[in-house]
């Protein structure tokens, strides 16, 4: 694995990395509860948020692990997609994130993100050899860190916003 230096993921919330080898071992599931949990606490809470973030999705978007998170959390979540993601979708579809993005969300808001997506519900080496549209470790890794730094810096404000 490479090292991309000068790439900082400096944590500045509660954080939670979920992770399972295979599917249905209850990753999603997990998160949910996660999710839920948070932001019924911050509902009072100024300023206060949960981000979502699924670096990596196949089997999309029929199967959306976010999709599921905001079910489960209710009112007051901000689905977002990644340039990635979104060309999987219409155009009239994909706009809706790029136009939520920015604005001022409801306090104990979620906020979910899909960056890089695949149709074929497969292992993600699987779907990129099926489909294409391979993307390189450096370019994953500098979009999830600038993300997760964007949800801090915006959106948490440095005040200790929960992230998932």
């Amino acid at each position: 694995v490479e090292r991309i230096e000068g790439l900082d993921l400096g944590l500045r919330a509660p954080s939670y990395l979920i992770w399972g080898a295979g599917t249905d071992v209850g990753k999603t599931l997990v998160s949910c509860g996660i999710c839920n949990i948070a932001s019924q606490r911050n509902k009072n809470s100024p300023n206060s948020q949960v981000f979502y973030y699924k670096p990596v999705q196949t089997g999309f978007p029929q199967d959306s692990d976010a999709d599921q998170v905001a079910s489960v959390c209710g009112t007051g979540v901000v689905s977002e997609l990644g340039d990635h993601a979104a060309e999987l979708l219409t155009d009239a579809v994909t706009e809706f994130p790029k136009m939520v993005v920015g604005i001022d969300k409801p306090h104990g808001a979620v906020v979910t993100r899909t960056e890089y997506a695949w149709t074929d519900p497969v292992s993600p080496h699987l779907a990129v050899a099926m489909e294409g549209r391979a993307v390189q470790d450096s370019e994953m890794v500098t979009a999830i860190t600038n993300r997760i730094n964007a949800f801090y810096d915006t959106a948490a404000g440095h005040t200790g916003g929960s992230s998932s």
